[in-house]
């Protein structure tokens, strides 16, 4: 164009009808290729305008997303509050059965911690994922305010370099637009302030944490220096006049030899304390098994009477002979408990101590058992009376029955329900002291306990259900997990603490150890056969999951080559400014194939790796959903080629159209 201007620029030319209609050429050229400029810029600034309102759209529906998630966190919230009275509720339920001294009591105080434990973690879990999400919120709501603020500015900027200030024409309307142009910035630098504010804060915030970390480097100086003090001051101390080292050796020799004399006089009064008490406790150890011979003989006599008078006789001397025993009971205790505490205190005759505390506490657990049996054949006699279904067949009879049952039976078990506590009562107190009846019984009572709790935990271990779909089996996987998870934790503790008991049992020389060790043996067996069917039943679970997985991600890549398919447009262009776009969005296209192939590429390998472990229908599966995938990738890759050799081909035809248009 320069060159046709410096030919057209000759005077002598003004007038040549050539070179005349040259210059129109020329000027419609010019004008041609300014509105081509004003063109490209009208749509530049379009395409910006149309990239910042997505950004904003973008920007804004994070931000309403972080409003919703935190709308459904706060009615999390609502939710955990409102049932916080049934946790409290069942809470106050456990401790009042473990109050109680429930036989259980050791779980439930443990399930009732976890689940006080969960529910305090949950709860400030969710209060702090709550604070997340608002700290996330306003980082949105800040940016995008910055965006809004920025795109604003940038369309104001374009308002103030215009040049129309220079045509004289409606400058009054223009003076009118401007100020109300000035009005509008005014209005708007608050928005710009508190952006500049917040931004400030954060500045200031940094700042504070590099004075907290120099403050904590000054306060590690002082505590230095501090016990730099300490140790001159003790070394000052030592710095004493002679003759107050003098005075300190005297009165250190003082009470050495004070120390001297008092240390004899102590060990000498301790060691005759000590033989008082032993000499003492063999005198009581031997008065106590005289007396429980003297009563063993009246309790275990054969002689029940021979008349009427004679039994009723032997039921008082008997019921005497029950409330002197009862009586007497807290004595023996007494006597057990000093030899007891000579056994701590390390006695040279311990093992001595030791057999006699066990031979009286034997007796008195005879006696127990005695009385034992004798409730519970009582107990059995009336439970016959119980069970007559003789109601009466008349009036007459069946007030008789009542008048019976009211006077004989019900005043019978109430006479005899103290005898039953009192029962009770030295049961707990054997079981308290350690009797090894006591400790068999409840080994027995933990290991039938623990048979029946490792059954029920064999049933859920020993499931075949592997899950219908990804979904499915990795519910599956993780609730056995949890489950898993939950039988090894009480399982290792309770199987532990029986095979303590056992152990200790068998080391002390019990008459059944070789019943104990069989319950020890058998208990060990079935929880090694119940860890080896979880490990099974985890495995299996495991290789499910990642079956399904694959099944699942082929299914997910097999949707989004369809969809990349159906987004790939038909359209070559109607000239070649839309040709021209259209290749230049063809690569950005290509680029987003880049991640589908590495899934494509990642399906692959897992397909490799599972078909090495699976053989027949099931290696048959993998391997046709692998070629699914790869064939729908090749058509995919084939039609992003044919694509790009069509805009390229529709390129070159308008291109060569332009260059052939006549001038």
């Amino acid at each position: 164009m320069a060159y046709g201007e410096k030919v057209t620029a000759d005077p002598s030319t003004f007038d040549d009808p050539q070179y005349m209609f040259l210059r129109e050429r020329l000027k419609a050229l010019k004008d041609g290729w300014e509105e081509v400029n004003q063109m490209w810029e009208n749509r530049q600034a379009l395409l910006s305008q149309s990239l910042n309102l997505q950004l904003f759209n973008r920007d804004a529906k994070q931000a309403e997303v972080f409003r919703s998630l935190i709308k459904k966190h706060e009615a999390l919230l609502t939710t955990m509050e409102a049932n916080d009275d049934k946790m409290n509720g069942v809470l106050q339920f456990a401790q009042r059965l473990v109050s109680e001294e429930h036989f259980g009591s050791d779980k439930i105080q443990k399930k009732a911690d976890d689940i006080s434990e969960r529910r305090n973690y949950n709860h400030e879990l969710a209060l702090s994922q709550l604070e997340k999400l608002k700290d996330q919120l306003l980082l949105h709501q800040f940016l995008q305010d910055c965006e809004e603020l920025h795109d604003w500015i940038q369309e104001k900027n374009v308002l103030v370099q215009e040049d129309t200030y220079r045509t004289a024409k409606t400058i009054h309307s223009k003076w009118t637009r401007h100020q109300a142009f000035e009005s509008e910035i005014a209005s708007n630098k608050e928005r710009l302030q508190q952006v500049q504010d917040i931004v400030k804060n954060l500045k200031t915030f940094k700042r504070a944490l590099k004075i907290k970390e120099k403050g904590f480097l000054m306060l590690g100086e002082l505590i230095y220096m501090n016990n730099l003090v300490m140790i001159l001051i003790a070394l000052l101390r030592t710095w004493k006049p002679k003759f107050k080292q003098k005075i300190e050796m005297k009165k250190k020799e003082v009470n050495q030899r004070f120390e001297t004399i008092i240390a004899p006089l102590e060990a000498r009064k301790k060691e005759l304390l000590t033989k008082k008490e032993i000499f003492q406790f063999k005198r009581d150890i031997e008065d106590e098994n005289i007396w429980i011979e003297e009563r063993m003989n009246s309790a275990v006599s054969d002689d029940y009477g021979n008349s009427l008078q004679s039994v009723n006789m032997m039921i008082k001397k008997n019921k005497t002979l029950k409330g002197e025993i009862d009586n007497h009971e807290p004595r023996i205790r007494s006597v057990c408990e000093i030899g007891q505490k000579l056994i701590d205190d390390g006695n040279p005759e311990a093992d001595i101590f030791r057999q006699d505390i066990q031979d009286l506490t034997e007796k008195l657990a005879q006696q127990f058992f005695f009385d034992a049996n004798e409730a519970e054949a009582w107990m059995s006699e009336q439970e016959l009376y119980m069970m007559v279904e003789d109601r009466g067949k008349d009036e007459f009879s069946a007030q008789n029955l009542k008048k019976k049952h009211e006077e004989i039976l019900e005043n019978a078990v109430e006479d005899y329900a103290s005898n039953v506590r009192q029962q009770g009562e030295t049961g707990r107190q054997l079981m308290d002291e350690g009797h090894p009846d006591s400790e068999q019984n409840r080994l027995n009572r933990e290991v039938d306990d623990l048979e029946q709790w490792i059954a029920e935990r064999e049933v859920v271990a020993g499931s075949h259900e592997l899950g219908q779909d990804y979904e499915h089996v990795t519910l599956l996987w993780e609730r056995f997990l949890e489950f898993a998870r939950e039988t090894q934790a009480t399982g290792t503790e309770r199987v532990a603490n029986a095979n303590e008991i056992a152990d200790a049992l068998i080391s002390a020389g019990h008459t059944d150890a070789p019943t104990i060790a069989q319950w020890k043996d058998g208990l060990n067996d079935s929880w090694a056969d119940l860890g080896e069917l979880i490990d099974t039943r985890t495995a299996m679970l495991e290789a499910s999951r990642e079956l399904h997985k694959y099944f699942h991600d082929c299914k997910d890549v097999l949707g989004r080559i369809l969809e990349k398919k159906n987004s790939m447009s038909d359209e070559l262009g109607r000239d070649a400014g839309s040709v021209s776009a259209l290749l230049r969005k063809h690569p950005n296209f290509g680029q987003d194939l880049q991640g589908l192939q590495t899934q494509v590429q990642a399906i692959q390998a897992e397909s490799a790796k599972l078909q090495a472990s699976y053989a027949g229908d099931k290696a048959m599966e993998i391997t046709n959903r692998e070629r699914e995938v790869t064939k729908a990738w090749s058509e995919l890759q084939s039609m992003t080629d044919t694509r790009k050799a069509k805009l390229n081909d529709t390129s070159d035809l308008f291109n060569s159209s332009t260059w052939f248009e006549p001038s």
